[in-house]
Formats: C-alpha cells, sequence, structure tokens
C-alpha cells in the first residue's frame, strides 16, 4: 500500500539517510507548528472569543458579518428593541454589518456557553466570579481584549468599568473601548429571564 512505502524505503537505506529523514521530518513538524502559531495570531476578535451563542446547530459570536450571521441561523424576521434584528430566538445588533451585540429572550434555544434564559443566577455566579450585582435586578460581567483574546476582568476593574450610556472620564471617542459587556437580567427573581451581550459603542449609540 502506498502510505507503507515510505517507511519501507527509510529501512532499507543507510543510517545517515535515515538520520536526514527524521531531521527533515522534525523540520517538517517545526514549520507547521510555526504555520499554527500564524494563524492563530492572525484570529478575528470573534474567533478568539469564549463568548459563543449557540443552540445545537450554530455558532454565532461577537466580529461576525451579518452574511456570517444568517449563513448560520437564517434570514431576519423583522426587528426588536432598538436597531436590533430579530432572527429565530435572538436578536443581533450590527455596526458596518459586524455582529455586535446579541440579546436572548424568554424561550430563546441559545446558550451563551451553556447559559441560557432561564438558569438561576448563583449557577452564572459560580461561572463567572467577577458578576456584578447592579441591586435592580440586573447584573454584568466584564470583558477585555488580552493577547488577542477576551477575558473577564478582576473584580475591582468590572465594578468600575463603564457603565453602558456613559463615556467614562478621559475617553473622547467610544471607538477606542474594547469592554464588552455581558448582561443579565432577572426581574425580582433568581431566574435569568434575559441576556444580552454588547461592546459598549453600541450600547452608547443606540439605547
Amino acid at each position: 500500500m502506498a502510505y507503507l512505502a515510505a517507511p519501507m524505503i527509510a529501512a532499507t537505506q543507510p543510517r545517515p539517510a535515515r538520520r536526514r529523514a527524521s531531521v527533515i521530518i522534525v523540520v517538517i513538524i517545526a514549520v507547521a507548528l510555526v504555520v499554527t502559531a500564524g494563524v492563530l495570531v492572525a484570529l478575528k476578535p470573534w474567533q478568539a472569543s469564549p463568548l459563543t451563542l449557540a443552540n445545537g446547530k450554530a455558532h454565532i459570536s461577537y466580529g461576525m458579518s451579518r452574511t456570517q450571521i444568517e449563513n448560520q441561523i437564517g434570514a431576519s424576521n423583522g426587528t426588536m428593541l432598538v436597531h436590533v434584528t430579530k432572527y429565530d430566538g435572538v436578536g443581533v445588533g450590527y455596526r458596518n454589518d459586524e455582529a455586535v451585540y446579541f440579546f436572548l429572550g424568554d424561550g430563546s434555544p441559545f446558550n451563551i456557553n451553556g447559559i441560557t434564559v432561564g438558569i438561576n443566577i448563583s449557577e452564572v455566579r459560580k461561572k463567572f466570579p467577577t458578576l456584578y450585582d447592579w441591586s435592580d435586578g440586573s447584573y454584568a460581567v466584564y470583558f477585555e481584549m488580552t493577547d488577542g483574546k477576551w477575558v473577564t476582568c478582576p473584580q475591582r476593574e468590572a465594578t468600575s468599568a463603564p457603565t453602558p450610556g456613559l463615556v467614562p472620564p478621559g475617553v473622547s471617542s467610544l471607538t477606542t473601548l474594547d469592554y464588552l459587556q455581558l448582561g443579565f437580567m432577572t426581574a425580582g427573581s433568581d431566574a435569568v429571564t434575559a441576556i444580552s451581550l454588547g461592546d459598549l459603542q453600541f450600547v452608547r449609540t443606540n439605547k
């Protein structure tokens, strides 16, 4: 068989030739690793994001284009909230045809890293220890871009992260903000009634 040919030939070659073959294999593996690392570095934010929405059939994430979103979940069926496009089970807010906001309401089949509408807020807190309680039935956890990946902010930063709708002191343009906000609403109970995810630029300009 063809895949046995290379090992058989290598075994019949003189020892120096076998050593050269081993060196070549090592070099090929090293080059492959370097190329793979280069691809990972070049990933877009949504590809490096742990904040992926899934419904068992489709996966959509922050930063995906409208075309990518609709290839996954189908065409829109109207609008919801303000400037948010409605799909089956999820609302998506776009900026320049790039997804920068998601909304999951009652009955949505989507989850974010296993978190669904209806889950107890205590379970959310186990997954995100930096979850901040706004004391009005809403909660939020913040993410910032670090080394090409979205990571949760420490508790001390999460509690002082920019509030949606407000421009943080010293920031003249919201286009420079690299925060994502994952929000949960409980409507006075312990069960999550809605989930939102978006960057603060969208939240500010589309409130």
